[in-house]
């Protein structure tokens, strides 16, 4: 984004508030009048997004309370679609090794291996370790956790608190912490 722009629009200050505030950026730039769109500049900059597992565990939080804020049913649904879809693959191959199913045991295998090599050519500006995305069946369990933080946070709290603010979701405001 050029300065000028971010400047009339009121700098990073005009959405200090927001929990997902890449997105409420580029509708107050589309609000005012000017022009949006996504490049993919890998090599611009680089950034790390979160500085360790308890960071990223939060953040995905933060993101899940920002895409589910006015559907807080999808929280547990988002919760359980992954370990739906790893975990009957996971169980299946587990299965079939342990009886002998070795059609059963091929196709679950086959079908995680087609996701594993779908995923490493559809990111091709990204780089990331692929010895690291053999564990992406895993990560569903501390998604699934978050997915359903997100839903306490807003139907039982109706807060959140993400880098020292903490976030009145009821009320769309930041209460304390500015």
């Amino acid at each position: 984004m050029r300065t000028d722009r971010l400047h009339k629009v009121g700098g990073c200050e005009s959405i200090k508030t927001a929990i997902l505030d890449d997105v409420v950026m580029a509708r107050t730039f589309k609000a005012a009048g000017f022009r949006i769109g996504l490049r993919s500049a890998p090599d611009l900059m680089r950034i790390r997004f979160f500085k360790s597992n308890r960071h990223a565990f939060f953040g995905f939080t933060k993101h899940l309370i920002g895409s589910v804020q006015g559907s807080l049913w999808l929280a547990p649904l988002l919760a359980l679609l992954p370990l739906l879809m790893y975990g009957t693959l996971v169980f299946a191959a587990t299965y079939g090794i342990l009886h002998q199913q070795f059609l059963l045991t091929g196709v679950s295998v086959l079908t995680l291996a087609v996701h594993y090599v779908a995923l490493l050519y559809s990111r091709p500006g990204n780089k990331f370790n692929s010895l690291v995305a053999l564990a992406i069946p895993l990560m569903c369990v501390p998604f699934a956790a978050s997915c359903l933080r997100a839903a306490y946070l807003l139907g039982a709290k109706g807060r959140f608190e993400w880098r020292g603010r903490d976030t009145d979701m009821r009320g769309g405001r930041v209460v304390a912490g500015d």
